[in-house]
């Protein structure tokens, strides 16, 4: 069987603003394919994520996990896991996960306190 199509478009006006407010929707193995219309679990999927630039920054194939519903005030859409994409999607995919791990470390003093 092949691949369903699949583009989302983001309103970003570059990479580093898409991963400051979406970074969450991405980890090592899927993403969550924001507002993307609903297809079956394990459907095979051809995707791509385009920024309002025109930027591609993610093109990869993939099968859907599950429709997951907009919570937390976070959008909704398909969450897929991925089978194969390039060097640069990896790449991309690297510097998101960096982004929320950076994101998720709680501040650290840079020198330890003096103690008293």
């Amino acid at each position: 069987m092949n691949p369903v199509v699949v583009h989302v478009v983001r309103p970003y006006s570059s990479e580093q603003e898409y991963l400051a407010v979406e970074a969450w929707s991405i980890d090592a193995k899927g993403m969550l394919l924001v507002d993307a219309d609903a297809l079956a679990p394990d459907t095979a999927v051809l995707f791509d994520v385009a920024l309002a630039d025109g930027q591609k920054p993610i093109r990869a194939e993939g099968r859907v996990v599950k429709l997951v519903a907009p919570s937390n005030g976070r959008p909704g859409g398909l969450k897929v896991r991925f089978k194969r994409f390039g060097a640069a999607t990896k790449a991309f995919i690297e510097r998101a996960v960096k982004a929320q791990n950076a994101a998720s470390e709680p501040d650290r003093p840079s020198e330890p306190e003096a103690e008293r």
